[in-house]
């Protein structure tokens, strides 16, 4: 079985699909680390986050 890291998995989503997990994940209140970890990713491609 292959285990991938958090950072891996949101690396091969698409700007568009990663903006949108973002604000799903607001919509939702998932768990702030998830959502910093997401934000990371955002940041680290120079991408706004989702209002």
């Amino acid at each position: 079985m292959e285990v991938f890291s958090i950072n891996t998995s949101l690396g091969i989503l698409s700007d568009t699909e990663l903006v949108t997990v973002y604000s799903k994940a607001l919509i939702y209140k998932l768990d702030i680390r998830f959502v910093e970890l997401i934000l990371q990713e955002l940041n680290r491609r120079g991408l706004k986050e989702a209002s």
